[in-house]
């Protein structure tokens, strides 16, 4: 069993400490990455973590457990959301590690993290353009790897959340859940992301069934979870909060709740209630749960003091909405008059600033349609242009090359001429060399004879008697 939700700081400090004095004589790494887990999971359930997640990441990393080492990077990567500096770190552990599914999808999950970050401190100016740029390029089909795609619709929704909630971003959701739902079994982390998100998007836009649908997907991931973490001993990993809201808002879409499993949302918010304090204390101060539970079994003589309680100090003007439609609903049920003009009074204001909302939300996204065709079109253009410039580069280069060519002929031809004057002129003196040596012969053979024919004893020069 592990320590009681309930247990108070000094019983958990105390069991810190003495899991800490354990882990000094721990008899190997599993066992120490075990004790590693069960402090921080105590820690992180108070958010009281400091530095035991950075011991099981080098842990980790130093025994080869590449599967606990993405369970903390994930986990370290919500807790340092604001920190770009940490984000980065992880970000570059995570590439220095080897390719496989998790690692893949915690490269992703980093991604989505990095991108949420940046969004905070991004100026409109700058998400404007990160949007209209991954518009533009969007063919609308999914091409090369699926966790690269999940990645590249992820940072899309993400620019467009912080532009719009209507149906551009609805419909970019439904285009990241296709890929979502062929991710492997073991790809949680990715999931849960991704039905914790639509879960509230869909309950924003009233979107009931959806948003049940989510939130079962939800459930179904955490029940996994628990059998998963109590087969490795990890006796301190608490789901509870994580269930409770989820049941919460399952209760908040009870239009698409069957009686009998408004009944179980509610049982199972009761049972939360009962073994865990922090719930038990938000039960109290935000009575929303047992609200839900009596409209949907249309108790509204018991829901309208809890809605009003609830309105006292709520300052989300989506949830306070949804409860005033509530409370106007119930009222004229019930007769109650005064509540009634009350609640659609407000309720109508509240109506009047969503759909002022919604109406710039339309308008943003007609511009950022404008905008994108706007850009694609100066890409197309640029692209002609680019391809223009290549077809004179090209052309010239043909113009160059056939010059060449011409030059080269007529040196070709030039050297051809040269080479047959050449050999002409070679034949020639060759024929008139032997025409010369045939002389010289000829005059030395005449000369031999008039050698033979002079007279012995007479000196050269003397004249015959």
């Amino acid at each position: 069993m592990g320590v009681s939700i309930n247990a108070g700081a000094e019983n958990k400090s105390h069991i810190v400490d003495s899991l800490r004095n354990c882990l000094r004589t721990a008899s190997g790494s599993t066992d120490s990455l075990r004790i590693l887990y069960d402090i921080y999971d105590i820690k992180f359930s108070n958010r009281e973590d400091k530095t035991e997640g950075w011991e099981i990441l080098d842990l980790a990393r130093r025994t080869g457990n590449n599967s606990a080492a993405y369970d903390i990077i994930r986990r370290l990567s919500v807790k340092y959301l604001k920190n770009d500096s940490v984000l980065n770190e992880l970000d570059h552990i995570v590439r220095s590690m080897p390719d496989s599914r998790d690692h893949r999808g915690t490269a992703v999950f980093i991604s989505t993290q990095k991108t949420v970050g940046m969004l905070r401190y991004s100026s409109d100016a700058k998400i404007d353009s990160l949007l209209c740029h991954a518009l533009a390029n969007d063919t609308g089909t999914v091409s090369g790897d699926l966790y690269s795609e999940i990645d590249r619709l992820y940072k899309i929704c993400l620019y467009l959340s912080s532009e719009t909630q209507g149906g551009m971003y609805l419909s970019y959701l439904e285009r990241l859940g296709s890929l979502i739902e062929r991710l492997p079994k073991e790809s949680n982390p990715l999931k849960s992301q991704y039905y914790t998100t639509t879960a509230n998007i869909y309950s924003l836009n009233a979107m009931h069934e959806k948003a049940v649908s989510a939130d079962k997907k939800l459930l179904t991931i955490i029940e996994g979870l628990e059998k998963q973490f109590a087969a490795q001993g990890r006796r301190y990993r608490n789901y509870d909060i994580n269930k409770y809201v989820c049941y919460r808002r399952m209760l908040g879409n009870y239009k698409a709740l069957t009686p009998g499993e408004v009944e179980h949302c509610y049982d199972e918010i009761l049972h939360l209630e009962r073994v865990n304090s922090k719930i038990a204390q938000d039960q109290e101060a935000n009575p929303r749960a047992t609200a839900f539970y009596y409209m949907a079994t249309r108790q509204y003589d018991q829901a309208i003091p809890l809605i009003l309680k609830q309105l006292d100090n709520l300052d989300d003007m989506h949830v306070r909405r949804q409860l005033l439609g509530m409370l106007a609903e119930a009222a004229e049920v019930n007769g109650d008059q005064a509540t009634l003009v009350k609640a659609l009074k407000e309720y109508s204001r509240s109506l009047e600033e969503y759909i002022r909302s919604r109406s710039e939300q339309a308008y943003r996204e007609l511009q950022l349609r404008y905008d994108v065709d706007e850009l694609k079109s100066k890409n197309a253009g640029l692209a002609i242009m680019q391809k223009e410039s290549k077809i004179v580069t090209r052309n010239k280069v043909i113009s160059v090359a056939l010059i060449g060519v011409l030059v080269l002929a007529v040196l070709l031809f030039i050297l051809h001429r040269f080479y047959l004057r050449e050999k002409n002129l070679n034949v020639r003196l060759t024929r008139d060399k032997s025409s010369l040596d045939n002389r010289l012969k000829s005059m030395k053979r005449i000369n031999d004879e008039l050698e033979k024919e002079r007279p012995s004893g007479r000196n050269p020069g003397t004249p015959s008697r």
